[in-house]
Parts: structure tokens; C-alpha cells; sequence
């Protein structure tokens, strides 16, 4: 077993671990039935715990909970935490109160700083009103240089930092406006939290977004995925990628797009321009697409990326691989990949075949809500969900394993997160750290309540 070395500066800080948010776990787990019903489940998802998890390159990891429980096992951590290399909490970044309301996105900022934004369904922090957007410091502290003014109408469900070296963000969700501002599902901010009126969405979506990755090609496109039809007046069923000014890339052409809600967009590494493709889909443009596609740059299906039968089931989080290898970590409700049995967690060969290297056994046996690839390199994966246990070993919704299916020790903890765990982003700095947010957390005997 490879172990790696987590000593990762990170923006300016010397921390390892990752951060965690989300909603709490429904109580009694029984929510874990629902895997077997990915309808049912998929609703469920909409309403209490939408959870995505993507590499950053700060190096970090978050994730997302859902609906509260009653239970009190540990310290409190109110839908956000961040955590230790070694799984214990980071007293540094400190939340106080925490939220009043689920975290939905947690995004680090680029370009050298050590910010976090954060976003969901709150309107208050530690005792102070944030409308469903916010900045925090490296230390927990609100961070007063970003100003979201009266925030968003509406649940924030993600956000993404921009690759231009800008400092601006993207923010997707079910909004209408943001600080009065009529912004409809989608809108960029700029550093200070005014609106970057340079992309501009017009009439924006009429649907929910609940996905939004930044093209990784140096062009300052971006893709959003989620439950709409049309952009702007123009139809695009799920997913666009949109230029740097707002309008839609007319060299990504989708035709019909996809069946079903887009729940994970990721640009595939290196130069290729493809993007990988997760949801609850099963046709993508009039071909089968069993809940994962990877599409060329320009829209077209990577015949090279072999899927064949694909899941039983949908996927909920798609992150490739930090290590060089070119794999995708793909995660869901689902019990096997092309006739191969595999609950809930996989990872993927380049060309779509499984990764016989990375042996899961007999998987998590709740869904996989958010995976998060380690960025040390050392071809590690956070994974977060609705599951006691992977493959045998109790660990309660959050798990770092490593590159060859076995899991770390190093950060396993039998106690764990009393809910359900949805969203985790990896950062890299001195250390890797995380963060969880719920409307009621217990980790590892510490809670967070309403």
C-alpha cells in the first residue's frame, strides 16, 4: 500500500485534510433503501442532499449530508468541517454557531488565496445573515472583502471558482436574482461579490442548475449541467458549455442532449477537450448512454471511452483521476458497471474499461453521493454517501481510499459522520483538510443541530 505524502501547503496555509458539507443523514439510514429505487431516490436528492464532488487544484475535498437525525454521538459541527490528514477535526477553522441551513457547494478560491466559498440553503452564519452565498477566511471567519449584499432568492446548489486567474466565481441553482439583480439559475461574480456583467446570461435557464465546471482548456468556457431544456431562449436539454461572455459555445453541439437531470460535469485532464458526464440519463442524443458519457470537445460521443452497458443505476459524481493515469473515479446509486458487479464506486480505465488494479470487493453498500480524488498524487480517493460500510470495514458516510481499493487507515474512523455525506473536495496545501455541513452533523462524537 502506497503512502502518500500529505504535507501540501495550502494557499498560504499548512494543513492537510479536507473539507466536508452537506445536510444530515436521514435517521435509521433508511434512506439507503432508496438505492434500489433511483426515482424515488433521485427525488429525494433534489429536495434534501444534492452532492457533488470535483478535484480542485489546491488539493482539498468536500462533502454534502441530508436530512436530520436525532441521534448525539459526538461534537458539534454544523454543516461544515474541516478535517485533519488523521480524520480529527481541524480547530482552526472555526464555525461557531454554523449555518441554519444545508451547504451545498463548498468551492476553494484560486489564484493563492486560502478562501472558501460557500453555498446552499442558509441565511445565516454563526449568527450573522449570508443569503445562500458566502466567503469564508482561512479561519472560518466571514471574509467582509466579499460582499453578497441581500445574496441570492433562491437555493444555491454549486459553486465553481473560474480558471482564468480572475478570482471571479460561478454560481448555479434554482435563483432568480442575486442582491436585487434579476440572475436566472446561473451568474458569475467577481472577487468583491458584484455581478461580472461581462457574462452575461440574459433571460438564463428554466430549470435548475445543479452543476457547474469550468472548462480546464484555457478558453474561459464553462459547462452547466442539471434539469433544464433551454438557455436563453435557445433550446439545451441539460447540458451547455457557454463562452467567456455568457453565450452559448456553438462548436459543443448536443442535438436532442440528454433524457434525464445531469448530476456531474467533469473536463477530462490533459489536452483532449472531452468532458465526462454523469446523471440519470440513459440516451444521449437519441444514442444509449446509460448514466456516464465522455463527450469530445465538440459535443460528439468518445467512441474511445467504452462504456457498454453502462450502470444499472444513476451516477451521481464523476472526478478524474489526480495521478497521470487518465482513469475516472465514478460514483452513485448503482450495484454494476457493463454486467461487472460493482456497488456504487468505480474507477475507470481511459478507455472506459474497469481499473482491475483498483479492487473495491464488495463495495460501499449505501450510494456514493461525492468522490474526490486526493491531488498528492498518490492516486487516492475521499469518497462520501448514504453507506456504514466499504467493502467490509465500517466507516459511516466518508472514507479515503487508496489507489489500489483498500482503505486508508490513516483517516478511517469506525464513529465517523452521523449523516449522510454528499459533497467532498480535496486541496492541497501544507496538508489536506475537510469540511462537512448538514442540518444536523455528529462526527466522530461531535454534533451540529439546528
Amino acid at each position: 500500500m502506497r503512502q502518500p505524502v500529505r504535507m501540501i501547503p495550502l494557499i498560504g496555509l499548512s494543513f492537510i485534510g479536507l473539507f466536508l458539507w452537506g445536510q444530515s443523514k436521514v435517521e435509521g439510514r433508511h434512506i439507503m433503501t432508496a438505492a434500489t429505487d433511483p426515482i424515488a431516490y433521485k427525488a429525494w436528492i433534489v429536495e434534501n442532499s444534492i452532492d457533488v464532488i470535483s478535484p480542485v487544484s489546491s488539493g482539498g475535498a468536500a462533502v454534502e449530508r441530508g436530512r436530520a437525525s436525532t441521534a448525539s454521538i459526538g461534537p458539534a459541527v454544523t454543516r461544515l468541517v474541516r478535517l485533519n490528514a488523521n480524520g480529527a477535526i481541524d480547530s482552526r477553522f472555526t464555525v461557531g454557531t454554523g449555518f441554519n441551513g444545508s451547504v451545498y457547494s463548498v468551492a476553494p478560491a484560486k489564484g493563492g488565496s486560502a478562501y472558501m466559498y460557500v453555498g446552499g440553503r442558509f441565511t445565516d452564519y454563526n449568527g450573522r445573515g449570508v443569503t445562500r452565498l458566502m466567503r469564508l477566511n482561512a479561519d472560518g471567519a466571514i471574509d467582509a472583502d466579499f460582499n453578497a449584499g441581500i445574496g441570492f432568492s433562491n437555493t444555491v446548489y454549486s459553486v465553481a471558482s473560474a480558471e482564468d486567474g480572475s478570482g471571479d466565481v460561478y454560481v448555479g441553482g434554482l435563483f432568480s436574482s442575486y442582491n436585487g439583480t434579476k440572475a436566472v439559475r446561473l451568474v458569475r461574480l467577481n472577487a468583491d461579490g458584484t455581478v461580472d456583467t461581462d457574462f452575461n446570461v440574459g433571460t438564463g435557464f428554466d430549470g435548475t442548475v445543479y452543476t457547474v465546471a469550468p472548462a480546464i482548456d484555457g478558453s474561459g468556457d464553462v459547462y452547466v449541467g442539471g434539469q433544464f431544456s433551454t438557455y436563453n431562449g435557445t433550446a439545451v436539454t441539460r447540458l451547455v458549455r457557454l463562452n467567456a461572455d455568457g453565450t452559448i459555445d456553438a462548436d459543443f453541439t448536443l442535438g436532442a442532449g440528454f433524457d434525464n437531470t445531469v448530476w456531474s460535469v467533469a473536463p477530462a485532464t490533459g489536452d483532449s477537450g472531452d468532458v465526462y458526464v454523469g446523471g440519470a440519463f440513459t440516451r444521449y442524443n437519441g444514442t444509449a448512454a446509460n448514466y456516464l458519457v465522455r463527450l469530445k470537445a465538440n459535443g460528439a460521443i468518445d467512441l474511445s471511452f467504452n462504456v457498454g452497458m453502462g450502470m444499472d443505476h444513476p451516477v451521481r459524481s464523476v472526478a478524474p483521476a489526480m495521478d497521470g493515469s487518465g482513469d475516472v473515479y465514478v460514483g452513485g446509486w448503482f450495484t454494476s458497471y457493463n454486467g461487472t458487479l460493482v456497488n456504487d464506486l468505480v474507477r475507470l480505465n481511459a478507455d472506459g474499461t474497469i481499473d482491475l488494479s483498483f479492487t473495491v470487493g464488495t463495495g460501499c453498500n449505501g450510494p456514493v453521493l461525492s468522490v474526490a480524488p486526493a491531488t498528492d498524487g498518490s492516486g487516492d480517493v475521499y469518497v462520501g454517501g448514504i453507506f456504514a460500510r466499504y467493502n467490509g470495514v465500517t466507516l459511516n458516510d466518508l472514507a479515503r481510499i487508496n489507489g489500489d481499493g483498500t482503505v486508508d487507515t490513516g483517516l478511517a474512523d469506525e464513529t465517523g459522520f452521523e449523516n449522510i455525506v454528499g459533497n467532498v473536495v480535496s486541496t492541497i496545501g501544507g496538508r489536506e483538510d475537510g469540511s462537512v455541513g448538514s442540518q444536523r452533523t455528529v462526527y466522530n462524537g461531535t454534533e451540529g443541530s439546528d
